[in-house]
């Protein structure tokens, strides 16, 4: 092996990376916990950091425990320097700074981004078939649909926007935020110990992502990857060796590389008898990190072999192709594939990926680059290594989307962001406005990442919300908008299914026996109401079936149905102007305010990436390309 690959293409060894992040932390005052988990079965290991107090932080994974560390911490200064660490950013909050979220953001008009014309706001309206529509209609277009920055900001065709650099057109355009982030979410974010290493992983998540869509899309028949092959790869054989030691389960490693063009790969498990499999794409520019990835990512969170209960074989592919399945893949590995992954007939031959053993990052970065901008793509980066360890977030319109978010999509978050102020303030919650908190949180209710009723409220300690532990929440939350419209039918059933969930053997998340007894208590009382429509009979019956202490509480919290929410949840608006106050007590704010120091102390121009990205064409003739 070379020694880039001794190294899995870091630029230094885990321990100094550990130790630089560390030094970093510990001069802005910020205290980090590691939660580890136990070694897998094959010996990766995985862990979480998390901010001291808070349950925020990031993941980390490899095939050792200094290399896991390394990836957490990395992956904590990737999150917190792209200013996404939490659920909810805090728009249209400023602190002691003249700034929302970042020291060079700027606030734009339709018509000044449309005239802009970067490739990101071209490729917004072809996939709207409006690239030939006049200007005028689409401005028009645009401020009809864009109104989170206007529900964030209260400002009319206002638009807050930060500087991308093209590596196509050489100069820097002005993205808007809580528009693009819509369709690229974390994509694209990544950390290095250098630019051109956090470049390289940056890509190689974007390219994963690209070619998994494909795999939805197109369902091609994938080539198996040789034995002999894997077996260049002395470590990797190991892992795959060591799982085939259980016999429950079948393993197949998955060239994805569409004739030897993309370096990615993929791991599928498959629990015999069950139909049940887990897969698992890896992607670098050498290959042998590519099939790595995809043993120590599937081992994250679990043992491996846990890995195989994300899917079942559906030789229907249903809603293989719809958009939440997709990126529930992408996030969290959950969702169908298309069966003909299992297929055995490959659509074409196996085929090596380039050996790019002997090549640094910042080769591999310029030859990826180089063939991108080749194939017709503009490449848009924004540095954010504030703090002092290089970080990015690279966006490719038309080949980096998580999702193609259409006018229907940008239309409900709208509504999602109103809905959030809604349960930020709970007091303004009315018979007029439920309708709005149901819709939203029924749409959601499939994406596994937004249905939950944390991912509605602020980075706030939220385990105070019910049913948060179990996830059932948003469900709850909807039953109390159906009791405050008086519809106690279906208030009454939506707790049903939330007491089966509850009941359910199988639900890994179980809430304490008192919280299940009241769920039930709260059923009685709703399904009561729906047939005598009367309180105190009601009443007669409920204290029969429950305890008194339980009845009463019952009564306190449904007694008047307009105030449900207010007993029950916390106005969060209040309890964050609260820690805003008590700065030295709140680790997450203490955390955002030193990123925002750091960004008027250490200011980036994002035209220095010229110096870094820009291939010439005596470049590229003199090194080749290397395939994306």
């Amino acid at each position: 092996m070379s020694r880039q690959q001794q190294m899995h293409y870091k630029e230094i060894t885990p321990a100094e990376t550990v130790k630089r992040l560390k030094k970093i932390l510990s001069d802005i005052h910020i205290e980090t916990e590691e939660q580890w988990q136990k070694e897998s079965s094959i010996g990766t290991w995985a862990l979480r950091v998390v901010l001291k107090g808070t349950n925020i932080g990031t993941n980390g994974k490899g095939v050792s425990k200094e290399f896991s560390l390394a990836s957490a911490y990395a992956e904590l200064f990737e999150r917190y320097q792209n200013d996404l660490l939490g659920n909810v950013s805090d728009m249209g909050n400023k602190t002691q700074y003249a700034f929302f979220s970042n020291y060079d953001e700027k606030f734009m008009s339709a018509a000044e981004l449309i005239d802009e014309n970067s490739e990101y706001i071209k490729h917004y309206f072809k996939v709207r078939n409006m690239q030939d529509s006049t200007r005028k209609e689409r401005i028009a277009a645009f401020k009809k649909v864009q109104k989170v920055d206007y529900y964030a900001f209260q400002k009319e065709d206002s638009y807050l926007c930060v500087p991308f650099y093209s590596a196509k057109n050489k100069k820097v355009y002005y993205l808007p935020k809580n528009i693009y982030r819509l369709s690229y979410g974390s994509n694209g974010m990544s950390a290095g110990n250098t630019i051109e290493e956090a470049v390289v992983q940056g890509l190689s998540e974007i390219i994963e992502r690209y070619i998994q869509r494909r795999l939805f899309i197109e369902k091609p028949v994938l080539p198996t990857i040789p034995d002999d092959y894997i077996k260049k790869y002395p470590y990797i054989y190991e892992m795959y060796s060591k799982l085939k030691e259980n016999d429950r389960y079948e393993y197949i490693l998955k060239d994805c590389s569409f004739g030897g063009k993309y370096p990615v790969a993929a791991l599928i498990i498959l629990e015999k008898n069950t139909g049940k499999y887990g897969i698992k794409l890896g992607c670098h520019p050498d290959f042998g990190v590519a099939m790595e990835r995809t043993f120590t990512e599937a081992a994250q969170g679990q043992d491996i072999y846990q890995y195989s209960g994300r899917s079942i074989i559906d030789f229907y592919n249903c809603g293989v192709e719809e958009e939440t399945n997709m990126y529930n893949t992408y996030k969290v590995g959950k969702g169908q594939f298309p069966y003909q992954v299992f297929g055995t007939d490959s659509d074409y031959p196996f085929t090596p990926v380039r050996d790019v053993s002997e090549l640094d990052n910042a080769t591999l970065m310029k030859q990826w680059c180089a063939e991108i901008l080749e194939e017709g793509y503009d490449i848009l980066i924004r540095d954010v290594s504030y703090l002092g360890f290089p970080s990015v977030h690279i966006i490719i319109p038309g080949l980096s989307e998580m999702t193609e978010a259409m006018d229907i999509n940008y239309r409900t978050y709208n509504t999602r962001h109103y809905v959030c102020g809604l349960l930020m303030n709970p007091e303004k919650i009315t018979h007029e406005n439920t309708k709005y908190i149901i819709a939203t949180m029924e749409y959601f209710m499939p994406s596994i990442l937004e249905n939950s009723i944390e991912t509605y409220y602020p980075w706030y300690n939220k385990g105070d919300l019910p049913f948060a532990k179990s996830g059932m929440g948003s469900l709850y939350m909807i039953a109390m908008c159906y009791v405050i419209e008086k519809n106690y039918c279906e208030a009454a059933k939506t707790i049903s299914n939330l007491l089966n969930i509850l009941e359910d053997e199988n639900n890994d998340c179980r809430e304490d026996l008192e919280t299940v007894h009241f769920c039930k208590g709260v059923y009685y009382y709703l399904s009561a109401m729906d047939v005598f429509h009367d309180t105190e009979k009601v009443k007669c019956y409920l204290e029969l079936i429950m305890d008194k202490a339980l009845t009463e509480k019952i009564f306190d919290i449904f007694e008047i149905p307009e105030k449900v929410i207010v007993k029950q949840y916390p106005a969060f608006q209040k309890v964050i102007s609260e820690i805003q106050s008590m700065e030295a007590d709140s680790a997450y704010f203490r955390a955002q305010e030193s990123l925002k120091k750091a960004q008027v102390e250490n200011p980036i121009n994002q035209m220095s990436l010229a110096n870094i990205l820009d291939n010439d064409a005596e470049w590229r003739e003199k090194n080749g390309k290397q395939s994306a």
